[in-house]
């Protein structure tokens, strides 16, 4: 009886918070006139707890969000954004007008965002200490709140009806749309669904509550679980469950970057922490959905890198098999397996699959076909790809270029450069390294060496060690190896082990045994953690007989733990990648018995120049 009577007065009260749900929380009342200015300090409205906080946040140093964030984590999680597909410039400004409009202007007046209205005039607006920012009327009803327009996060006392969705940022600190929707359709049905990203629309599931017809309401209760419910209020599946109450931890869920829905609890106290729960910090909770697919992505992705191809597709096919369906981000981590491969038949086959399920308007799936395409060697095929790509980020003409470059296609490479400067496309480092590259194989010595400076002079982009390669490599081809000396020397950042086996690679074809001998002595003086290049040193100084130089390497090398692994050559067998080890190079350890001619000792000392030569 006493259960019932607790029951009941519990469901009272959650009614008439919801008629009236401002008067149940203290609120500070932000009237209108007032604004925000976006400045170099966060500017913001708080809750009255200091929880939550509204305002802007700059991203990085570069523009502002308006957005809702936790305010008493050092993290400053945000929960909300207005703005995230077009960030804020400094000194743009925010408003609750004296006509009840809330407006979000640039600092020239031009209206960025909006938020829509309906029904009765707004009196004030306020941040509540749920994280839900509300404009009410006069009899303090909601005419418009945070709540009922999520971006990717829900927070408890949240409910979302049908049909209504979460949209996953693009990345970790880039708030615009991305790749992925978890959405309350309007047939009922709970989905995990990713989008034809750029556009604002979905393409297949790939989980589902499997609840057409009688799903109504996703709710996350102050309790801290989140459930599925019917149009009667009884459960139909229960999503994630938490023993964690509010009052003790800060919750949210959040569907990420990744396509993983997951729930996530922080403790309120300091003090408060186990070995489950470490303090000052988001602890996921174990359930997340789609556990399946999560796991599968992960081994994928660790099959792929460690060019265990069969065991990648055999995961594959086991998915398949399963009923899950692939989506965007199992299909980018699968096609490079085909390109390691080089298996353009195998590549075809999950060209088609993606075709069928209609992947193939995802930009990132597409870019990874081009990219497959290409390792594969089929050019023609990269390009009808590429040209079928409606919108085209910098991934799809980065991985284009590259392939007219890989494959000789030079002038190719340079004319679809400058188409993407047309377009107004902004070219990033990878941009660089591509056409530097293609530059490089095609032997536009002038032309790469015009790129590498408009690189350094116009684009603002940091040259990097992969840039200075392709322009060392582009030296060496050419001959002009005392060029490839002094950019060695002047580089800004760490010499990489590549750029060492280029240059004395160029100096042994091209007769510069005195370049390579001064390259070699700096060599020692680096904190080198490969063998290559006291390989080449050794060989150096054997090819001259000096043997008590030869000596003093091997010791650095042996103090250092430096040994020289055979080489080896990947062959496919079975569906499979197989390493094949080849003889690597030797460090010489003293003169051999017998008299060399003099042919034969400059042979030698030909060979000794180069790495793996």
């Amino acid at each position: 009886m006493a259960l019932a009577w607790q029951y009941s007065v519990s469901c009272l009260l959650f009614v008439l918070s919801l008629l009236n749900p401002t008067s149940a929380q203290i609120s500070r009342n932000i009237s209108l006139g007032s604004s925000l200015t976006a400045l170099n300090t966060d500017s913001y409205w708080p809750s009255p707890s200091g929880d939550f906080a509204f305002g802007f946040k700059q991203i990085g140093m570069g523009g502002y969000l308006l957005a809702i964030w936790f305010d008493k984590i050092p993290e400053k999680t945000i929960v909300w954004s207005a703005n995230g597909n077009n960030v804020a410039p400094r000194g743009s400004k925010v408003e609750l007008t004296k006509d009840g409009h809330f407006v979000l202007n640039d600092p020239a007046g031009k209206e960025m965002w909006k938020a829509e209205l309906f029904g009765s005039r707004v009196a004030y607006a306020a941040m509540l200490d749920t994280g839900n920012f509300v404009l009410a009327t006069e009899d303090s009803r909601h005419s418009w709140e945070t709540f009922d327009h999520p971006t990717d996060t829900i927070l408890p006392t949240m409910t979302m009806s049908r049909p209504s969705k979460l949209v996953a940022r693009y990345s970790e600190t880039n708030y615009s749309y991305g790749r992925f929707q978890f959405s309350l359709r309007s047939d009922g049905n709970l989905a995990l669904e990713t989008r034809a990203f750029p556009l604002d629309s979905s393409t297949s599931a790939y989980w589902s509550s499997n609840t057409v017809g009688s799903g109504f309401q996703l709710v996350f209760n102050n309790s801290g679980s989140i459930y599925l419910t019917a149009k009667d209020r009884k459960q139909l599946k229960m999503i994630t469950s938490n023993n964690g109450s509010t009052k003790d931890f800060y919750q949210r869920a959040i569907l990420e970057h990744d396509g993983v829905f997951r729930h996530y609890i922080y403790p309120k106290n300091t003090t408060i922490s186990s070995a489950r729960r470490p303090s000052e910090a988001w602890f996921p909770l174990s359930t997340f959905i789609p556990s399946n697919i999560c796991n599968a992505v992960i081994q994928l992705a660790g099959f792929v890198q460690s060019q265990q191809t069969g065991e990648a597709f055999k995961l594959f096919q086991d998915l398949l098999v399963s009923g899950i369906k692939p989506n965007p981000v199992t299909m980018t981590g699968l096609l490079p397996a085909c390109g390691l491969m080089g298996s353009i038949k195998r590549g075809r086959q999950i060209h088609g699959l993606i075709y069928r399920m209609e992947l193939d308007i995802n930009i990132f799936v597409a870019s990874a076909l081009v990219d497959m395409y290409s390792k594969c060697g089929s050019v023609k095929n990269a390009r009808n790809v590429f040209e079928r790509i409606l919108v085209k980020n910098i991934a799809s003409w980065n991985a284009m270029i590259g392939c007219y470059g890989k494959h000789g296609m030079v002038d190719l490479a340079i004319q679809l450069f400058e188409r993407l400067q047309e377009e107004g496309m902004q070219a990033n480092e990878v941009t660089f390294t591509c056409i530097l590259s293609a530059c490089s194989h095609g032997g536009l010595v002038e032309e790469g060496l015009k790129i590498f400076r408009c690189l350094k002079e116009s684009h603002g982009i940091a040259v990097g060690k992969e840039h200075y390669g392709c322009v060392v490599d582009l030296l060496c081809r050419s001959g002009r190896m005392a060029e490839a000396y002094e950019l060695v020397k002047e580089m800004s950042v760490e010499v990489p082990e590549s750029i060492f086996g280029a240059f004395f690679s160029g100096c042994k074809i091209h007769g510069r045994r005195d370049l390579a001998k001064m390259m070699a002595k700096d060599i020692l003086g680096m904190e080198l953690t490969k063998p290559g290049g006291y390989v080449t040193l050794s060989n150096i100084y054997a090819a001259d007989g000096d043997w008590e130089e030869v000596e003093k390497v091997r010791k650095v090398m042996k103090e250092k733990n430096i040994l020289k692994k055979p080489g080896f050559s990947l062959v496919e067998r079975r569906n499979e990648l197989v390493g094949e080890e080849t003889e690597g190079d030797e460090i010489k350890v003293g003169p051999e018995k017998g008299k060399e001619d003099k042919d034969d000792r400059e042979s030698k000392e030909l060979d000794a120049i180069g790495v793996g030569g």
